[in-house]
């Protein structure tokens, strides 16, 4: 597509028309946008990739060592008690509540639902 427009418009930079056609998806709107304004933005400049080894692997330590604090969803959110009676729980209304605390709760039981039904 970036060849079509730039047969068309051979003044504009194929990189000003490839960053055109990602934000568009149309030829014709590119062209459109070429004849409405005389030419197309530059994209922006990459930013600089600096290597950050230390950062990289000190998150992957806090997110390893985060998910074992956090322990399973189902000790997270105290459901030990339901599991082991295998209790079948009732899915949750889907009302938006009057208040902040009936949302709340009604969010809260959302949750422990969904992780008990992922247990099955």
């Amino acid at each position: 597509m970036v060849e079509t427009v730039r047969a068309m418009f051979p003044h504009i930079p194929a990189a000003a028309i490839h960053y055109d056609l990602q934000k568009t998806g149309s030829v014709e709107q590119t062209c459109d946008n070429i004849l409405r304004d005389g030419s197309l933005p530059m994209p922006p400049a990459p930013r600089p990739v600096t290597p950050s080894v230390a950062s990289s692997s000190s998150t992957a330590a806090g997110s390893s060592s985060s998910q074992s604090v956090n322990g399973n969803l189902v000790q997270r959110f105290k459901l030990q008690d339901k599991v082991e009676m295998d209790v079948v729980p009732e899915e949750p209304s889907k009302v938006w509540g009057d208040n902040a605390e009936k949302r709340q709760e009604v969010f809260k039981s959302r949750k422990e639902f969904m992780v008990l039904q992922a247990r099955k």
